[in-house]
Formats: C-alpha cells, sequence, structure tokens
C-alpha cells in the first residue's frame, strides 16, 4: 500500500495555492511514506466534452491521479451538454447518452470540466470545476475505511455478443442507510477529435474512460436499507453492449451509493474475461 506523509500534504496544499502551471513535472511527483491506504476506491465522474477547451487539461489532471493511485482511483468521463454536441464535420463519435445527459441534469455542474469525487459536496455543492483542487478531495476520500466490499466478475458470453455480470455486496459493518448498487459499462482509447486550448482541433485525441452505458439503469438497483455487518447481497445481470465499441477496450464500474445523498460508499472496475 501507498502512504501520506504531512509533508506531502504541505506540498499539495502549496501546489493548489500558487497553482501548477510553474511546476515542473518531475517536482510533482508526492512522495508518500506514512498514513496509508484503506479499503476505499475512490470514483471520480468528469463531466466533459470535445468541444470544451479546457477539458484536456482536465484530462491529464485526472491522469496523473489515476497513476498516483495505483487502482485506489476510478476516473469515468460523461460527456453531456452543450460541449459534447457533434455538430460540425471534425467530430465523428457520438459520446452523448441518455443516462449520462441524466446525470448533467440532476447534477448541474456550473461549468466544463466538472468533477464529482465519490458525489461528496464541497462547500455545498457536489460537482466542483476548479480542477487544482480534485485532488485533495482524492486524498481525503483515500483517508476513510469503506464499510462496503464489492467484487465484480464480468465475462463475454460464447460468441462475445453478451457480457455476463456477477456482483457481490459485502457489509463489513451494519449500514442502516438505504442503498443502491450502480453498473456502468465504459470504453477507453477512443480516438476522435477534441477542441484544445489553444482552439486547435486536435483529430487524433484520445479519449479515455468514455461512459457508454448505466447497464442497470440510470439510478442503478436498491438494496435495500439496514445491511447488517457480515451480511452479503449477490446479484447477476446479462447486457449486450453495441456492436460499434470496441469489445477489447470495454470496461465495467461498478459502485454502491446512498440514495438519499448519491454519496458513494464504493466503487470497483473489472475487465471483461472471456469465456
Amino acid at each position: 500500500m501507498k502512504k501520506i506523509n504531512l509533508y506531502s500534504l504541505l506540498t499539495l496544499l502549496l501546489l493548489l495555492l500558487f497553482g501548477c502551471d510553474i511546476i515542473n513535472e518531475d517536482e510533482r511527483v508526492i512522495q508518500t511514506d506514512k498514513l496509508h491506504f484503506t479499503n476505499k476506491v475512490v470514483l471520480l465522474e468528469d463531466f466533459t466534452g470535445h468541444k470544451c477547451v479546457n477539458c484536456p487539461v482536465a484530462a491529464e489532471e485526472i491522469a496523473r491521479l489515476e497513476e498516483w493511485c495505483e487502482g485506489y482511483l476510478i476516473a469515468v468521463s460523461i460527456h453531456a451538454g452543450s460541449y459534447a454536441n457533434t455538430a460540425g464535420s471534425a467530430w465523428k463519435t457520438g459520446f452523448r447518452t441518455v443516462a449520462g445527459e441524466a446525470y448533467n441534469d440532476f447534477f448541474k455542474p456550473d461549468g466544463y470540466p466538472a468533477a464529482m469525487v465519490d458525489r461528496f459536496s464541497l462547500n455545498g455543492k457536489v460537482t466542483n470545476n476548479n480542477v487544482p483542487t480534485w485532488s485533495s478531495q482524492v486524498i481525503d476520500r483515500l483517508s476513510g475505511e469503506s464499510p462496503v466490499e464489492i467484487k465484480l466478475d464480468a465475462a463475454w458470453q460464447a460468441g462475445m455478443s453478451k457480457i455476463t455480470l456477477h456482483v457481490s455486496v459485502d457489509f463489513l459493518r451494519t449500514v442502516q442507510d438505504e442503498l443502491a448498487l450502480q453498473l456502468w459499462i465504459i470504453e477507453d482509447n477512443i480516438m476522435d477529435a477534441q477542441l484544445m486550448p489553444d482552439n486547435t482541433i486536435n483529430a487524433s485525441y484520445i479519449h479515455r474512460h468514455v461512459f457508454r452505458d448505466a447497464i442497470n439503469g440510470i439510478w442503478g438497483d436498491s438494496l435495500g436499507a439496514d445491511s447488517a455487518e457480515d451480511s452479503s447481497i449477490e446479484r447477476e445481470y446479462a447486457y449486450q453492449p453495441a456492436v460499434a465499441w470496441k469489445k477489447n477496450d470495454l470496461q465495467i464500474v461498478a459502485f454502491v451509493y446512498d440514495r438519499k445523498s448519491y454519496a458513494i460508499l464504493q466503487a470497483v472496475k473489472a475487465e471483461i474475461e472471456q469465456e
């Protein structure tokens, strides 16, 4: 497990106060040696669009956070709103989805890019479009333990047309809130145009961890309330992805959240195995 010391946190706060633009890449490494990560895996939902000039900078920051967290952070890019429309000849791939637009309308980001880190509120707002502060939110969420563990298995059926999924939600402590289980499918490494910070269009831009669909509905399935310590809930699903999606770049994301506050208790991501 990686660890975080106080010096590193102070260094990070200085970066947030004075900005990252003047910091060399090799000076932005976070040294860690005291506070160890727990079982918590953080979900970062990135509201973005391929016509958003500031979104590539946010994508770079997310990539740095993913590298540092080494599996403790799951990022999902939700293309929604006017910056995600495909009007114009440069844009070939439609990334907008019914579910993505529903999340965008419900959580109402003030601008793009905007992130939700485990859907926890910062200054009374769940979405945060101040990119340099995303790292401190991630660190804060990683420091706590989750009362939930999720085991997720995903496999292609014979013929590679459908995906079978098995999910087990294990409660390490009693949780009295009403919870829901959400399953998403994402696609990685999609090459398509992106408007860049200098207002040029990069036709070969690689879009990462793109939200494609909500497998079990926009708001998932209820797990009920008052789940006892050491209890488990298991669910089975079958899903047929779109033919146009690249099968080798598809992944499944599962998370458990509080149906009242929408805060995420735990998340997991799985590759899809071939049966």
